[in-house]
């Protein structure tokens, strides 16, 4: 007999036919529906059940966790708000209400909720704090919060993925691959080693990882962008753009990541394309070296040189190494403002190597930017 989850659901339901308003039975059907991810059949379930009788707190939680993660916050965060003032020492309810307030994008409010004994006594609580530290850009502490997390839960997922985006913001590469390989298929563990991935040139395992996570997160703006970064380095250019530009439009405002779609555009010959995306990167970010390196580039290829080496010496202002800082004022200089000639030489060095590996400059591009920017976690979907 068939002992699966949906097979369970499926008698249960069977069964509610010939008793529909049978409050066990109908908990026991949730529960099935629950336990086989049918998350919308459950929320029908309690709606039935609340018309019966009231929902016990416990079920009341659980209609809030399923609103949580089928996206209906407002619904949730009333729900978990009224658990809580009904019942103000369960830390649960309250853990529950600071998730649908963080991923509701209320970040103040979330933290107020966070008090020691939440962060210390659950790993989602670590977790939570974890995140919000994160997105104050406060890394260290983020990562102090997710090792002590991991102390009391030293084989949570998510504790150990948080533990990897942070450790790679900290630089420390043998911290972010260590805590990603324990993560298992954690989606930000898989992300970060997709980087690291990425960096030491195994392209195919980091499309790999990167497909699986984009299958699971289809609005993760990190797996569309490495899709895009590995794209540009199979010489996919179609591809390239159209992750690059989910990418960006999923960050909205990191310019890097739209710089990194104006090169793809620039390098499959969208000239117009890539200045009007360089310049959006620019409106976004004005402190980013390689923005001003690639409005460099754009106004050289252009043959307007006073204009590309003014751009250019901002860029190397910001980062004396600037990649595209440096190109634009190759262009310049070797062209004399020729246009043609500008376009010939970027040509040339897209596809000439320039070291001893045998890397060239369309490899270097794909890599220069920061694809995967710091404090711009995703909100992930609820787990305890």
């Amino acid at each position: 007999m068939d002992q699966s989850p949906s097979a369970r659901l499926d008698f249960l339901k069977t069964c509610l036919e010939t008793d529909p308003n049978n409050l066990h039975l109908i908990e026991d059907t949730i529960g099935a529906a629950v336990a086989a991810k049918q998350l919308l059949v459950a929320a029908e379930l309690l709606e039935h059940r609340a018309t019966l009788a009231p929902l016990s707190p416990e079920l009341l939680n659980l209609s809030g966790q399923i609103a949580l993660e089928t996206n209906q916050l407002a619904k949730a965060i009333a729900i978990f708000q009224s658990l809580s003032l009904q019942d103000p020492e369960n830390l649960v309810f309250r853990l529950n209400q600071a998730w649908a307030l963080y991923y509701d994008h209320q970040l103040e409010s979330a933290s107020a909720l966070l008090n020691d004994e939440i962060v210390t006594g659950f790993a989602s609580g670590s977790l939570l704090k974890s995140r919000l530290l994160h997105l104050e850009s406060r890394f260290e502490e983020a990562l102090e919060v997710a090792s002590q997390g991991l102390e009391r839960h030293p084989n949570d997922r998510n504790l150990l993925g948080i533990s990897s985006v942070l450790a790679m913001d900290l630089d420390d590469q043998d911290l972010a691959y260590s805590t990603a390989i324990l993560a298992g298929d954690n989606c930000e563990a898989l992300t970060t080693l997709a980087i690291l991935e990425i960096r030491d040139g195994h392209i195919k395992a980091a499309s790999e990882k990167l497909a699986k996570v984009a299958e699971r997160e289809p609005f993760s703006a990190r797996a569309a962008l490495g899709q895009g970064m590995v794209s540009m380095l199979e010489n996919n250019l179609p591809e390239a753009i159209k992750h690059l530009k989910r990418g960006a439009q999923l960050f909205k405002t990191h310019a890097g990541s739209w710089v990194a779609l104006g090169w793809a555009e620039l390098l499959a010959g969208n000239q117009s394309e890539a200045e009007v995306v360089f310049r959006k990167a620019l409106e976004l970010d004005r402190t980013f070296a390689e923005t001003h390196g690639s409005i460099a580039v754009i106004e050289a290829l252009k043959g307007n040189s006073e204009a590309s080496q003014h751009a250019a010496l901002t860029a190397r202002r910001l980062d004396p190494q600037s990649f595209a800082a440096m190109l634009a004022n190759v262009l310049v200089h070797a062209s004399r403002g020729e246009k043609e000639m500008a376009d010939h030489i970027f040509k040339q060095a897209l596809s000439t190597p320039v070291d001893t590996e045998g890397r060239t400059l369309t490899s270097l591009i794909a890599n220069m930017t920061d694809l995967f920017p710091k404090n711009t976690l995703k909100f992930n979907l609820y787990q305890n």
